[in-house]
């Protein structure tokens, strides 16, 4: 009898934990046929590819791209939609976190507070981080250590203002909330003998800490500045490599601190019912303080932040700008000269590439 107790709650613990998987798949489904499902809108999507795949910005063809939505009779808003789903593509993983919307009203509970607590920490970690230039100083270090070299390279996907604002938020906040959920096991393994109400102060306290630093790295470094490896040959942009670096680092911990979690409380005959209930509640409340993050902080001070740290990169390292661009399957990496430090000349350098809209024609005839 204790046997099949035990097995039923091992299936239901699990059975719990798989729930936002499992709304997860249909959910992705509907929203690629919401997205562009009919042939007009796969069209549209293939003149996207071929203007990006060539190194250019949507923005540098926005009068072709718009006389091709009208010909396919796709509104403004849909292609404004289908844009930026091609730019920014949700994956199964952020739509694991969409369910915690219809439970807003019980987790908003826990995620205010929390919330509230993260904006002076943002604060203070963006002080220290960009305007101390600690930052600065940590990648000026790793490119001693690595032997790279900094450049600057304009890329396609710097029209966010043009596109939408909330999918492109939601799209980068998956290591914001899973660092959440993140810190919550590792006090939830080192703490366990302590009572839930203990567990979540220490998680809490130690979860701000990670968000305010990570937050502020990870808007700093979304910019277009890219690591060169001369002896690996290789390009990397700064904000890849270190998604690069810790998404398999959290992803692996997360699977592996859960499975430790829940064979530990099995053996010592804890509730892992509970425990499974408590992941979900962790899970969707650091989404909404994740959305309240990027939304609230992010975007707001995105353009403060890119300046001041692109700024300081400029003058500690003096990278030079390129354009990394393709033409009829000719790819040309081309100097442009020393990184402008005024943030409107290297905004404006995407027009001045010299594979122009004069000459390339139309969207079409790009290869």
């Amino acid at each position: 009898m204790a046997t099949d107790i035990e097995l039923i709650q091992i299936l239901s613990a699990i059975g719990i934990l798989l729930i936002p998987i499992l709304v997860a798949i249909p959910i992705r489904i509907i929203w690629k046929r919401y997205v562009g499902g009919a042939y007009q809108h796969e069209e549209y999507r293939r003149l996207l590819s071929l203007v990006v795949n060539a190194g250019h910005s949507l923005s540098q063809f926005r009068d072709q791209l718009d006389e091709a939505a009208r010909r396919r009779r796709i509104p403004k808003e849909r292609q404004k939609l289908i844009e930026t789903d091609f730019l920014f593509p949700l994956k199964t993983p952020h739509f694991i976190l969409l369910p915690s919307l219809f439970f807003t009203p019980i987790v908003l509970l826990f995620a205010t507070p929390l919330f509230l607590l993260a904006l002076p920490l943002l604060a203070l970690a963006e002080y220290i981080l960009i305007r101390k230039g600690l930052l600065t100083y940590i990648i000026l270090q790793f490119l001693h250590i690595s032997k790279w070299q900094l450049i600057h390279i304009p890329r396609a996907r710097h029209n966010e203002d043009e596109l939408r604002g909330d999918i492109v938020a939601f799209s980068k906040m998956l290591m914001t909330v899973y660092l959440g959920l993140f810190a919550w096991l590792i006090v939830h393994w080192i703490f366990r003998g302590l009572d839930y109400w203990v567990i979540i102060l220490i998680s809490g306290t130690s979860y701000l800490i990670l968000l305010s630093t990570l937050g502020v790295i990870k808007t700093a470094i979304d910019t277009e500045f890219v690591f060169a490896d001369p002896a690996g040959t290789a390009i990397i942009p700064i904000e890849r490599f270190f998604r690069e670096l810790l998404e398999p680092l959290v992803g692996i911990g997360l699977l592996f601190l859960l499975i430790r979690d829940l064979t530990a409380l099995f053996r010592e005959g804890g509730d892992l019912i509970l425990f499974s209930l408590s992941i979900l509640i962790v899970l969707f409340s650091v989404t909404l303080v994740g959305i309240g993050v990027e939304v609230g902080h992010a975007t707001r001070r995105k353009k403060s932040i890119h300046s001041e740290f692109s700024e300081k990169l400029i003058k500690s390292c003096k990278p030079k700008t390129y354009f990394f661009l393709r033409e009829k399957g000719l790819i040309k990496f081309i100097e442009y000269g020393p990184t402008p430090l005024d943030i409107n000349l290297r905004n404006n350098l995407r027009k001045e590439a010299p594979f122009t809209k004069s000459k390339i024609g139309t969207v079409d005839s790009i290869d």
